[in-house]
């Protein structure tokens, strides 16, 4: 014999003839209404394509704006004086002088910027950028069997607060060939790609 639970009655207590009320959702309540404010049909594409010719004139107003920001005078300022605090290197032994490597370090911070910004303004320079980005990249890769190069130091702000000895190792063995080799060594290098930059 089996046995069967008796069904779930939901409906007992209501009569069969009486009407279920079912309140009305609210988006079906708001769905009736007029929109306050609405632009006609054929209007609605040119309002949107106004907004986007008024977006680029912004856009392109900022982009003029960025590019003034670029001085072509703070740039030839910022390769002079690198050129003068490597020719002081080649002088004078710096390797432990933390104020030369301070301002050396700040000085390959700017120049970089304004590197940067000239090469994103894209304008015509009396400066030749190239060069100026080959003598960084050679700065930034030397020496070249080392583990920590001369860029990471200087990108680190080697200085006054810090002064590593692979640092001012490397300050020495640059000032030791400039005095052995003159004019084939990687200063005169560096100077010379620096001074064409500006004169050229």
């Amino acid at each position: 014999m089996t046995f069967f639970p008796e069904p779930l009655r939901p409906s007992e207590g209501r009569k069969e003839d009486e009407e279920i009320i079912v309140n009305p959702i609210e988006a079906d309540k708001k769905g009736g209404e007029e929109p306050i404010w609405e632009l006609p049909g054929g209007k609605k594409g040119n309002f949107y394509a106004s907004m986007i010719v008024l977006l680029k004139k912004f856009t392109s107003l900022f982009n003029r704006q960025k590019r003034e920001e670029f001085s072509e005078d703070a740039l030839a300022a910022d390769i002079h004086s690198l050129t003068g605090l490597l020719d002081r290197l080649k002088e004078l032994d710096q390797s432990e002088n933390a104020h030369f490597a301070q301002e050396l370090s700040n000085l390959w911070h700017e120049l970089l910027q304004h590197v940067q910004l000239a090469s994103k303004a894209k304008m015509k320079t009396k400066v030749e950028i190239s060069k100026v980005k080959i003598v960084l990249s050679d700065i930034d890769r030397y020496p070249p069997n080392e583990e920590r190069k001369l860029g990471f130091y200087l990108a680190e702000f080697a200085g006054e607060s810090w002064l590593p000895m692979p640092f001012m190792e490397i300050l020495r063995k640059l000032h030791d060939d400039y005095k052995v080799n003159k004019n084939s060594s990687i200063l005169e290098k560096w100077t010379d790609l620096l001074k064409e930059s500006v004169e050229g």
